[in-house]
């Protein structure tokens, strides 16, 4: 009769298999959905780590209008969208003032990493996979992690040190000269960014 929510279904069992309690709504089953969403969320609000929805293409009006009707009764709950949409579209998806979190990927583990950092009021600004606002800005998936990114400035500004005569400008045979930018160009975070920005045929050149 339709295909049943497997992704969904593979999050809600991961969040409970690390002890959390999960509530699943399906509209196929239930056709006031939202009703209920709404009055587990009125009943439940302090106890409610964050909302999460599967979000395809046809699907967009009715998650609106969702969206609008939790923020209303609870406006600081975190929203977090995942599914074919945002998964193409996920800095649109991140930028409406109604969704918190887009989630790009397998959403499984990454929503119990969510979990915990919520629940504990940690950081998960650098859970992989998460696009959202901060400042007032859009933060894509695609960033690198703060570690590998000062890793990275640290080894350019002792690699300019070394090279006083040299510019940003260009760098011939830079591989040449320092071998741990051939580390940095087969770095498989590095190339899962540069393969979501200009696709999966990359070519590596020697400057």
């Amino acid at each position: 009769r339709y295909f049943p929510p497997l992704g969904l279904l593979l999050v809600a069992q991961t969040l409970k298999n690390a002890g959390y309690d999960v509530k699943l709504f399906d509209g196929n089953e239930d056709p006031n959905y939202q009703e209920s969403i709404y009055r587990t969320i009125s009943k439940n609000t302090s106890d409610v780590v964050f909302v999460g929805f599967y979000l395809a293409f046809l699907q967009i009006r009715d998650c609106i209008a969702l969206l609008k009707g939790i923020k209303s009764i609870s406006p600081h709950l975190t929203t977090v969208i995942g599914g074919p949409f945002p998964a193409v579209f996920p800095e649109k998806v991140a930028a409406s003032p109604l969704v918190d979190i887009c989630c790009n990927g397998d959403g499984a583990e990454i929503s119990v990493q969510l979990a915990d950092c919520l629940t504990n009021e940690k950081d998960w600004s650098e859970i992989p996979n998460l696009c959202f606002k901060k400042n007032g800005q859009i933060i894509p998936d695609y960033c690198l992690d703060s570690v590998s990114l000062l890793n990275l400035k640290n080894d350019l500004n002792q690699f300019l040190e070394n090279q006083p005569d040299k510019t940003l400008d260009y760098f011939p045979s830079l591989i040449e000269m320092d071998s741990r930018w051939l580390e940095y160009a087969t770095n498989p975070k590095i190339l899962n960014i540069i393969s979501k920005l200009i696709g999966e045929n990359i070519i590596l050149w020697g400057s």
